[in-house]
């Protein structure tokens, strides 16, 4: 196994004394740490942060009793990129995920959960999105990762899954109960990530009908609900005194000030601004408010610096222009600031529409934006970013852009994914498309749009899943295709086309547009997946096997649908009654969510009915403990354990369905006395075929059987 390590320039290491001995900050090296992550949240739209409309009262009372950085930043505006710098204090060119999705966090990379699960921590995660699900690698150090998260019957987890704040405070509140119920004093390490401001907004009532004109701020306001939830339940076991709690964004939320609704794509101070409080009774400071500028990157290094834990430089790890974090708590203690550079990207525009991707630094004053069209902002005198000072001002540019160009190169390789081995035939699509751009050998992204040329596409994307979602297909139509029209290698909209027009009952229409994507964008492995599960609904088993085996499911493959392929395989060989192949298929999805009882029965039924009783058992075990009274499971493992010759056993499980389901399928009595029979037990199998035959409706040869069983019974008592 590689070794573990911290990635964090040896600069950092003055930072740990500084703060030792000032009257604002105690250092507790046994506090407890609370770590509350608020997806897709602006600042600007915190009560605290001067946003009167909104209903944010639990967050606003945390800030007032604690510190809140007013000028608080993300890297990157995406969920998955923003928490792994979040929980290893880099940035995403050293911890190496840019994306969401077919990503996954190194294992050595040395994540926050792991230095304090090495200190003697309880730790434990509760994530609320897809995104964030523990095949991604942010559950390292994580002793309970809890990514339970719903889904649709008969189906696998995939983008659209997430949780709402009520669903994912309930399994926090039962895993601290246990933890408080066990060892109280034990110190512990808890994230908990809400995403109910995400799009699309749909908070639940009253909030539905308060915001009805902002309805992502009713989904904040619903959300700061359970974050009061949590701080009442750690004061209630009486541990909120002695934990370190933070609230931060992993990134904001863009309404069209910049051509875009969302966060994916560009890097002005909408997708950037995040909230961040640090509350720690009796050890911070209470209603302090610092304007210097901070980074999530910050937070790992504070938390650290709060529990008196070295943070160790890494032999041969060169810092270049301060890319990593720093603890605060300097900051917070009174010091004054040193002026910083921030790195800041997204790979979005690349990986998904074919454009540049965004990269750039905020030093000083000054944000530089690295495009085709470069752009350069005076934060302080036009903090909405509405005039570009490129040309006006292009010796600073120059300089920034010098900065820049150094920092990633200290990166090199620029954009390898974690986990995930290329082809070649992908490789150099990927390099024709420029995602391997970011090396200063590599000159392909000047030649690549400017993503402000392709933000329309997106749009009308984004605007056709709003009208989708509210159930207006054929409006949601005409925008999808416009947004296909803009950019034909966008792929986002072909899938979201071929569902509006399934709904419209246009199987066929939705058959050709998936075509058409796929022959425009064949490295996209969603597209192959839809038309596969379309091919599917017309019994085209064969077509669809061949499209699904195509696509690199080995470990390490397909990191975000890898298991969704393996689903749908198993489901494809399994309607062709194809059992070994379908076994094949399943186990691997299984594996991969071992929380999906969907997957495990349909697995275990192949298993049984193909005689792997060993394997068959040990599922069907697992499955016992999850749901102890399902009177179905109890049958298959009455009728298992009897196949094997444990009858003892098998009775066991007969007994217990007839305790379960007093009047359970007729078919069951038959069975039972059958067994009864052969243990000897002639007159509990006579009881048992007479109700069989008192319940049985028909009189057939089965009935007729029976009969002949009783009196044969009968006579043997």
């Amino acid at each position: 196994m590689p070794e573990k390590k911290l990635f964090l320039p040896i600069a950092l290491l003055w930072l740990f004394s500084l703060v030792h001995g000032s009257p604002a900050v105690k250092i507790t090296p046994g506090a407890n740490i609370l770590v509350i992550t608020l997806d897709t949240t602006r600042a600007d739209r915190i009560g605290i942060y001067g946003y009167q409309p909104g209903q944010t009262p639990n967050i606003d009372a945390i800030a007032r009793k604690g510190v809140r950085f007013e000028n608080a930043y993300t890297p990157v505006p995406l969920t998955l990129p923003a928490h792994c710098s979040l929980f290893t204090g880099d940035i995403p060119l050293a911890h190496g995920v840019r994306n969401n999705g077919r990503y996954r966090l190194p294992a050595q990379s040395d994540t926050l959960a792991e230095i304090l699960q090495r200190r003697g921590f309880t730790t434990a995660a509760f994530v609320s999105s897809f995104t964030l699900e523990s095949r991604f690698g942010l559950d390292q150090g994580f002793a309970v990762y809890n990514d339970n998260l719903p889904v649709k019957k008969g189906q696998v987890k995939t983008y659209s899954s997430e949780r709402t704040a009520d669903l994912v405070f309930a399994d926090f509140a039962a895993w601290f109960e246990n933890h408080c119920r066990e060892d109280k004093n034990k110190k512990f390490f808890a994230w908990v990530h809400f995403f109910d401001p995400h799009m699309p907004y749909t908070p639940p009532e009253p909030f539905k009908t308060l915001f009805q004109q902002n309805p992502y701020d009713g989904e904040i306001a619903f959300m700061d609900v359970y974050i009061g939830k949590i701080m009442a339940l750690l004061e209630e076991k009486q541990v909120l005194a002695n934990t370190l709690t933070v609230i931060v964004g992993d990134h904001g939320e863009a309404f069209g000030e910049h051509g875009e609704f969302g966060h994916m794509m560009f890097c002005y101070e909408e997708n950037l601004r995040v909230p961040l409080v640090f509350y720690a009774p009796g050890r911070l400071p209470e209603n302090k408010s610092i304007a210097d500028r901070a980074n999530l990157v910050d937070v790992m290094p504070t938390i650290l610096d709060f529990l008196a834990i070295p943070i160790q430089p890494v032999p041969g790890h060169v810092p270049g222009p301060e890319p990593s974090g720093i603890s605060l708590l300097p900051l917070i203690a009174g010091a004054a600031a040193k002026e910083r550079t921030f790195y800041i990207e997204s790979v979005f525009p690349a990986e998904a529409l074919g454009c540049a991707p965004v990269k750039g630094l905020i030093k000083g004053e000054y944000k530089f934006i690295d495009l085709p069209h470069p752009e350069l902002y005076h934060l302080a005198t036009d903090p909405g970013e509405k005039e570009n000072l490129f040309f006006k001002q292009n010796a600073v540019a120059r300089q920034l852009k010098q900065t820049l160009a150094q920092l990633i190169k200290q990166y090199e390789p620029p954009i390898g994914q974690p986990g995930r081995e290329l082809s070649a035939e992908e490789e150099r699509k990927l390099k024709s498309l420029g995602y391997f751009s970011f090396s200063s050998k590599n000159a392909n992204a000047a030649n690549l749009p400017d993503p402000k040329e392709k933000i329309g596409s997106l749009t009308e994307f984004v605007v056709g899943s709003r009208l989708k979602g509210e159930g207006k297909t054929n409006e949601a139509i005409v925008y999808f295709n416009r947004a296909i029209e803009l950019n034909p290698t966008f792929s986002w909209p072909y899938s979201m086309l071929a569902q509006a027009y399934l709904e419209s009952g246009k199987i066929e229409g939705a058959l050709d547009v998936l075509k058409k994507g796929i022959a425009q964008n064949p490295g996209e492995y969603q597209l192959k997946i839809d038309y596969a599960l379309l091919l599917k609904k017309q019994a085209r088993w064969d077509e669809a096997i061949e499209i699904l085996k195509e696509l690199p499911r080995q470990e390490g493959g397909i990191v975000d649908v890898g298991p969704e392929v393996y689903y749908i395989l198993g489901d494809l060989y399994s309607e062709k009654g194809d059992a070994a192949n379908a076994i094949s298929n399943y186990r691997p999805a299984a594996l991969a969510e071992p929380e999906n009882f969907v997957i495990k029965q349909k697995l275990v039924y192949l298993l049984h009915q193909s005689q792997k009783y060993p394997e068959a058992l040990e599922i069907y075990r697992d499955l016992e403990k999850a749901t102890p009274g399902d009177t179905g499971l109890l049958l298959n493992m009455a009728i298992l354990y009897e196949q094997i010759k444990k009858y003892d056993l098998s009775k066991t499980y007969y007994i217990k369905l007839l305790a379960q389901n007093p009047a359970p399928p007729v078919r069951v009595y038959y069975n039972y006395a059958l067994l009864l029979a052969k243990t000897g037990d002639f007159q509990e199998a006579a009881k048992q075929i007479q109700r069989f035959i008192d319940n049985y409706p028909a009189d057939d040869s089965l009935k007729h059987t029976a009969r002949e069983y009783l009196e044969k019974w009968e006579s043997a008592n």
